[in-house]
C-alpha cells in the first residue's frame, strides 16, 4: 500500500512548498503538517481532525482528497487487531437460578434509589427541600477561561469560550476576549466587538487610531468538545493601514511613477486601446490584490477553485502572494505570473508602439 506521508512530502516538495508557507497558507500549524508526513495520527485529538486536515492539506496539493482519505482508512483498519474472543469459539454461559434472584434485587434496588433521588432533586429545584430553603437556585461555576500572549507574527491555534488573547502594542497591554461561539464567533476588545463568520476573516483596531492592528481569521468551529472551541489565524498588522479612498491615492502615486523593470512581455496588438479582460483561475491559496484604471482596487484571499475576471479599459497592476497557484488568461492567451510560493507584482497596460501605428499590450514586472 502506497505511504500517505510520502505522498504528501513529495507532492509539497514537488510544488516547491516548505512547512512553514504550507502551514501559513493553509491554516494548519507546522506540527499537525509534520504528523501528517510522517503518518503520527496520535497527535491529533481525533479522527474527525486528523481526516479533516488530511483533505484540505490533499486539496492544497493538487492530491484528490478522496484517495488519501481512503488510504488513510484502510491504514487504520490493519492497525487494529481482531479481538482474540472473537476469533475463538466459545460456549455461551448459562445463568443459574440464583443469579437471576440476584441481578432482580439489584435492579429493584437501583430503581427505588434513583427515583428518591429524583424525588430529592426536585423538591430542592422547587424550592421545598428538606433544608427550607425557598426558591433559591445556586448557580454552576463558570469555567474561567485561559490566558494567551500573542508576541508571534503570525500564528493558528484553537481558543475555547472565554479564553483571553493578550496583545501589547506600543506601551499598551489590550486583551481580546472569546466570547461567544455558535455558527459563528464574537470576541470583544474593550467597547469594540467582532463577528466573524467560519471562514472570513476581520479586523480590529486596539488603539482606536482608525488602523487596524489585528487581522483575525476564523478557520475552524469544534463543538463537539468538552468546551466549545474555535480554530482562529492571528496576525499582526506592522505596516500602516490607510482608508480605502487614501489607499487608492498612494497607490496611482506609486504605480505613475513606477519604472517596470525585469523587462516585458507583449501579450496583445491592436489598432487602439481596447478595453480587455483578466481571467484568473486560483489552483492554490492566494492573497490577491488589484488596482483597476488607477482607481478601483479589490483584496482578497482566495482558495483553489476559485474564479474572478478584471474587465479594464487601459492598465491594471496586481498584487500576488503566490504567482504558482494562479492561472492568468488575457485575450484567450495563456500569461505566466511565476513560480509557486514566489511573491510578485505585475503591470498591465496598453502602450503605443514606437512606430506610432498600433498598440501593444504589455505585462511589466514591478519591484
Amino acid at each position: 500500500m502506497e505511504s500517505i506521508g510520502k505522498l504528501l512530502k513529495q507532492a509539497r516538495e514537488k510544488s516547491g512548498y516548505n512547512i512553514e508557507q504550507a502551514a501559513r497558507e493553509t491554516h494548519i500549524s507546522k506540527r499537525y503538517l509534520r504528523a501528517l508526513e510522517d503518518e503520527d495520527f496520535s497527535v491529533f485529538p481525533g479522527e474527525t481532525y486528523a481526516i479533516g486536515f488530511l483533505r484540505n492539506y490533499a486539496e492544497y496539493l493538487e492530491l484528490d482528497p478522496e484517495e488519501i482519505v481512503a488510504l488513510y482508512k484502510n491504514l487504520k483498519i490493519q492497525e487494529q487487531p481482531v479481538p482474540m474472543d472473537e476469533l475463538l469459539e466459545t460456549k455461551p454461559k448459562k445463568w443459574g437460578f440464583s443469579r437471576v434472584i440476584v441481578l432482580v434485587v439489584i435492579l429493584v434496588a437501583l430503581g427505588g434509589g434513583g427515583y428518591f433521588l429524583y424525588k430529592v432533586l426536585a423538591n430542592r429545584l422547587a424550592g421545598t427541600g428538606p433544608a427550607g430553603t425557598g426558591s433559591e437556585k445556586t448557580a454552576l461555576p463558570s469555567k474561567k477561561g485561559k490566558n494567551f500572549v500573542f508576541q508571534e507574527e503570525a500564528i493558528t491555534k484553537w481558543f475555547n469560550r472565554g479564553d483571553t488573547i493578550q496583545y501589547e502594542l506600543g506601551k499598551e497591554k489590550y486583551k481580546i476576549i472569546v466570547e461567544k461561539i455558535d455558527d459563528g464567533l464574537t470576541v470583544k476588545s474593550g467597547p469594540v466587538s467582532l463577528n466573524l463568520k467560519l471562514g472570513s476573516e476581520g479586523y480590529l483596531d486596539l488603539d482606536s487610531d482608525s488602523k487596524p492592528d489585528i487581522k483575525i481569521v476564523l478557520n475552524d468551529i469544534d463543538k463537539t468538545a468538552s468546551a466549545e472551541r474555535v480554530n482562529l489565524g492571528l496576525y499582526k498588522i506592522t505596516k500602516p493601514v490607510v482608508s480605502k479612498t487614501e489607499k487608492i491615492t498612494a497607490e496611482n502615486v506609486a504605480v505613475q511613477n513606477l519604472n517596470p523593470s525585469g523587462g516585458s512581455t507583449v501579450i496583445l496588438e491592436a489598432s487602439s486601446a481596447e478595453p480587455f479582460t483578466i481571467d484568473c483561475n486560483f489552483r492554490g491559496y492566494c492573497m490577491f490584490r488589484y488596482l483597476r484604471d488607477k482607481n478601483d482596487r479589490q483584496e482578497r484571499f482566495y482558495h483553489k477553485g476559485e474564479q474572478i475576471s478584471i474587465d479594464a479599459k487601459n492598465s491594471v497592476v496586481l498584487w500576488i502572494s503566490n504567482a504558482g497557484a494562479l492561472k492568468v488568461t488575457i485575450g484567450g492567451k495563456s500569461v505566466q505570473m511565476g513560480k509557486p510560493g514566489e511573491v510578485v507584482t505585475k503591470q498591465i497596460k496598453w502602450i503605443k508602439s514606437t512606430s506610432g501605428d498600433k498598440y501593444l499590450l504589455k505585462m511589466f514586472s514591478v519591484y
